[in-house]
């Protein structure tokens, strides 16, 4: 495991702590893990494809998020 990769763990185990009602998958989303794709419908259950994403760019994402919860 890197530390980018214990860092995305760190964080997302915070959130879930935090907010323990949510479902696993509800805070992957939440917390822009999961994503979906700009042009979709809302309510289309399709999500981007995250293969390819650098940890680097998944942690950013995360912490971007956060500090807009903070806001």
């Amino acid at each position: 495991m890197n530390v980018e990769h214990q860092k995305i763990l760190n964080l997302l185990s915070a959130y879930l702590e935090k907010n323990s009602q949510l479902r696993f998958t509800q805070a992957l989303f939440n917390l822009n893990i999961n994503q979906k794709p700009e042009s979709s419908d809302p309510f289309s259950g399709v999500l981007r494809d995250n293969y390819g994403d650098k940890d680097s760019s998944v942690l950013q994402r995360i912490l971007d998020q956060l500090d807009q919860f903070e806001e």
